[in-house]
């Protein structure tokens, strides 16, 4: 299935690699749409002098429109064809496009409004955000300009600037209303947030591309100026040039969030720039149907907006436009309240917790990406390209197949070192050639510290979103990177690079969290496990050469949640010739999901599947045929099988923003959970004897701050969220036969992602004199280690600040943003129930009061054969080792120690 990414791809292969030659005619990179006659975008080599280049063109003949000094080094201009031909020739020139005419269908005036009531406004409950009132952030809107004197805006809207030569007002409305739903006090989201209006459309609604060109690298200039969080909504739906595809990539690399709609007329908005660039947040209107382009959908029908009419005027409107406006507003609320990130993290934040209540992730027209036709068409166009681009290589391509025409693309730009983005793929496919990082070049983006004894480094890092961990059976490392599926670094050592090697295993973006890895029956390759929202996927693996063998196969299905969309798995047993089970989580479908008070709607359960001869073909196993192990589960996201595979050991993210008898005690309550669920004998146990708890039931942390209500209930104890005389109440959640309490209580909002237990290497055991150089402490053999990812629902958030505990000793005491270490003994954590101390840091933020943004956010551990905690950071994109301080400088030893220990 092809993506986006291979769109883009195609246009960078032509607009980077055919700059190169110097002996060859620069080929003209055409618009889709109506072309502006005798008008080009000339895009100049980097060391090239645009001054020098200018000054030796001919006057006659040359109109220059635009220089550009942001998006990228060029200009724009009108020129007669003996200029161009001289042009095409010029050892400066990098790339040449097309200027095109911009039309637009992307909004409908609306003679009714949906307009009704309070929640008629955008309102936005993404993670629960009030209506923000992000002050630091700026908003530019490129489209026809802003009525900055409407009172929606309250002074926040200002007149950035005009390309195009058109007036310095809004004849036609159309932005005015646009920029009222993303920030207008009255129907806006971010109700504070500044609002530029960059006009390089007509009243009509028409332009230029050199126009839009012109208006982002103004963009770029102002942000770096001014230094403040920034997105910009650009209302206009182009066909496809790659000029602009370029000017946006430039935006994002520069920080920018950008945001478009996609086309009403159009299933296939890979038709449109920048829509197909993939780090643009595209947008359509909820209840249609879009390409897998399109992120997510929003309310776009029938909206009230401020209009050019007066100062109080309004008007109402439907279209993709609109929904993305509101969509803008939420990206901008998000970063007011929590503090900005990449680009690509906010895009892959709105995806994931995409929602009905709100915006939700568009349906899916599958089979015009799957459509084997379709695929044979990108072929074609590879086959246009490749006369050109041979010119600079040796490699004769083999197009008898879609997967030998993709598979030598990809090897035509490794050989000629062209950077660029990965071909997307919704399938297993060939093994991508590596990238690898020497070691000396990484640092952490924010170290943490870690505890005496113990040092820390980065082996990787520049991933999209880092989650889930394995170690296969030749030590290589799997990561499950969401928005880009299972990739797998693998230490190299070589004249080129000393370092770990990145390789894509996997293209699948659906991918978000779960992985495993085990046993395949019989010879050296195993079987690959991975997850999305909805399905659990099985694929042959070799680990000698990091590849998936065939096509997977769906193991489970039927589990999509509208949120909480991590399924993580676990093979239940872990180790001999094959597993018998492979074990799943789900958790709720929100904060408090009533629903899942009941066994029939598959919530906030775990369960587990056969791996044997009854698999039922095509969608697996369905999620209610899964044999239950436990329910009222709110997110168990962590699992974990104790060593002698008698146990399950679950980590519990609680509900926030909880109430008890109307009073709130959401600051510190309720407590995170560790859960043991017995597999002895689990199916004999009645289902009803499987209850944790939720939605009801709660355990308590911290009660001492609640001095003025009579909340006393003592760290571990049970309490009810229902009001009396609803049940069930206090007195049903605490007796043992209607819910099973935690084994351990952990501090609120910590949010803990992963468990796992410490087999460390042992005296006597093949290759212990190396390992014990490189290994965390031994004495902590059998221990388990939890990553707390840190939570928003808490002020200060968890882990900030302790009263007169100094900062030195900060890191000890608290919880969230960092991996910790629970005591273990006899099958069981050493700490009682009751106690707040059972646990203590391993690696962790120094600086508490710098998070969420300025410190790591720990997700998946793993141990290898060596002792070495790996730990995946997902904001960060980093992956990082926890070892012995005392481990040899670099990893070569390491490395060749691990491949004798298999």
């Amino acid at each position: 299935m092809l993506s986006r990414p291979l769109i883009l791809l195609l246009s960078v292969v032509c607009s980077g690699v055919l700059a190169t030659p110097t002996a060859i005619k620069i080929p003209i990179l055409k618009h889709a749409g109506k072309v502006k006659e005798n008008s080009y975008i000339i895009q100049l080599k980097s060391e090239a002098s645009k001054s020098a280049h200018l000054s030796h063109l001919p006057k006659s003949g040359l109109d220059i429109s635009y220089t550009y000094d942001q998006v990228f080094h060029g200009y724009a201009a009108r020129l007669d064809s003996n200029i161009l031909e001289y042009i095409q020739q010029s050892n400066d020139v990098a790339a040449i496009f097309e200027d095109g005419i911009i039309t637009t269908d992307i909004a409908q005036p609306i003679l009714k409004s949906d307009n009704t009531g309070p929640l008629s406004r955008s309102n936005p409950n993404l993670e629960n955000i009030r209506r923000a009132n992000p002050a630091d952030v700026d908003v530019y809107d490129i489209g026809t300009g802003i009525y900055t004197a409407h009172t929606a805006f309250g002074g926040r809207a200002h007149w950035g600037a005009t390309f195009g030569g058109y007036k310095n007002a809004d004849g036609n409305g159309f932005s005015t209303c646009i920029a009222g739903i993303a920030v207008g006090a009255t129907y806006g989201v971010a109700t504070q947030a500044n609002v530029y209006a960059v006009k390089g459309m007509s009243l009509t609604r028409s332009g230029t591309i050199s126009d839009l060109v012109a208006a982002i690298n103004w963009v770029i200039s102002a942000v770096a100026t001014s230094g403040r969080p920034s997105l910009i909504m650009l209302s206009a739906v182009v066909s496809a040039n790659s000029a602009l595809d370029t000017a946006a990539v430039s935006a994002i690399n520069s920080g920018i969030h950008f945001i478009v709609p996609v086309p009403l007329s159009s299933l296939d908005p890979v038709n449109n720039s920048p829509a197909r660039v993939p780090a643009v947040i595209t947008v359509g209107i909820e209840g249609r149907q879009y390409s897998l382009i399109t992120d997510v959908c929003s309310k776009g029908t029938a909206v009230t907006c401020p209009s050019i009419e007066g100062p109080t005027a309004t008007r109402m409107l439907s279209g993709s436009a609109i929904a993305m406006a509101r969509v803008a507003g939420i990206v901008a609320a998000v970063i007011g309240t929590y503090g900005n990130s990449s680009p690509a993290s906010i895009a892959a934040q709105l995806r994931a917790h995409a929602s009905k209540s709100n915006f939700n992730v568009c349906p899916v027209i599958n089979d015009r990406w799957s459509d084997k036709r379709r695929q044979d068409q990108w072929c074609q166009v590879i086959t246009s390209v490749h006369n050109v681009i041979s010119r600079n290589s040796h490699i004769k391509p083999d197009f008898r197949s879609t997967h030998r025409c993709l598979a030598y693309l990809s090897t035509m730009l490794g050989a000629l070192g062209s950077v660029i983005l990965t071909v997307g793929l919704v399938s297993a496919a060939p093994t991508s050639p590596g990238e690898c990082k020497p070691l000396s070049s990484l640092s952490f983006a924010h170290r943490p510290n870690v505890t005496s004894g113990l040092s820390t480094r980065v082996i990787f890092n520049g991933l999209k979103r880092p989650r889930g961990l394995r170690i296969d059976s030749l030590s290589n490392l799997l990561v499950v990177d969401r928005g880009v599926g299972v990739v797998a670094l693998s230490y190299r050592n070589d004249s080129t690079c000393v370092g770990w090697e990145k390789r894509t295993v996997v293209n699948n973006e659906n991918l978000n969290h779960g992985i495993e890895i085990g046993p395949s029956g019989g010879g050296s390759n195993q079987y690959l496990y991975a997850s999305t929202s909805d399905n659990v996927l099985q694929w042959e693996y070799d680990p000698s050469s990091v590849a998936v063998v065939g096509n997977p196969v769906t193991i489970a299905s039927n589990m999509s949640n509208s949120d909480h969309t991590t399924r993580t798995l676990i093979l239940q047993p872990q180790s001999g010739s094959t597993s018998q089970y492979i074990i799943v989580t789900r958790g709720s479908e929100s904060n408090l999901d009533e629903g899942a008070a009941e066994i029939s709607s598959g919530r906030s359960q775990i369960r587990r599947f056969a791996l044997n001869s009854s698999l039922p073909s095509g969608a697996g196993w369905a999620w209610e045929q899964g044999e239950l192990l436990g329910w009222g589960l709110r997110n168990a996201v962590g699992i974990a099988l104790s060593p002698d595979g008698e146990d399950l050991w679950e980590v519990e993210n609680s509900s926030d923003n909880v109430f008890w008898r109307g009073v709130d005690v959401h600051q510190e309550n309720p407590a995170e959970e560790l859960n043991r669920i017995p597999l002895d004998n689990i199916s004999t146990i009645p289902d009803a004897q499987k209850f944790y708890g939720y939605p009801w039931c709660y355990t308590a942390w911290d009660s001492s701050a609640l001095t003025a209500s009579s909340f006393t209930f003592q760290t571990g104890s049970q309490f009810s969220i229902r009001n009396p005389p609803e049940t069930p109440d206090d007195a049903w959640c605490s007796v043992d036969q209607n819910n099973i309490k935690p084994v351990l209580s952990m501090q609120s909002h910590s949010a803990p992602l992963d468990i796992v237990f410490y087999n460390a290497p042992s005296e006597g055991s093949e290759g212990y004199d190396n390992a014990r150089l490189y290994a965390v402490n031994t004495e902590w053999n059998g221990d388990a280690f939890v990553s707390f990812h840190g939570s928003w629902n808490r002020d200060p958030p968890t882990g900030k600040s302790i009263g007169i505990v100094s900062r030195l000793n900060m890191l000890k005491f608290l919880l969230g943003y960092k991996v910790v270490r629970i005591p273990w003994n006899n099958g069981a954590p050493v700490a009682s129930a009751d106690s707040r101390n059972g646990y203590e840091t391993v690696v962790g933020a120094p600086d508490l009061s710098q998070c969420p943004n300025g410190c790591i956010r720990p997700v998946g551990v793993a141990f290898d054969r060596l002792g070495r905690l790996f730990v995946s950071s997902d904001t960060t994109g980093e992956i990082f080792i926890v070892e012995n301080s005392n481990a040899p400088d670099g990893e070569s030893d390491s490395s060749s120690l691990a491949n004798r220990l298999i």
